[in-house]
């Protein structure tokens, strides 16, 4: 979505989605073609790193990555005992 708004990305590269913040329908309709690799949502569902390097046009310095690694939405050294899982 940052893509989409900065422009980076258009309709044109997303199956036509507007990937606008707050567009659920179409976050869920690109959910479904990652899941199925279908057209962009093939590139999406190599994880963001490598998405990114396909896509380039400067795509790469909005990923949020910790040593090439997706970011993970919670800290697993919050919990007592959940590190040792």
């Amino acid at each position: 979505m940052e893509l989409f708004q900065r422009g980076i990305i258009t309709t044109q590269d997303t199956d036509g989605l507007d990937l606008s913040w707050g567009n659920e329908d179409s976050v869920v309709k690109m959910l479904y073609k990652m899941a199925m690799r279908d057209g962009f949502g093939d590139v999406l569902a190599e994880g963001s790193v490598r998405a990114a390097a396909l896509i380039g046009k400067g795509a790469e310095k909005f990923v949020i990555t910790i040593k090439g690694m997706e970011k993970m939405s919670s800290d697993p050294r919050a919990g007592e005992g959940v590190a040792l899982w």
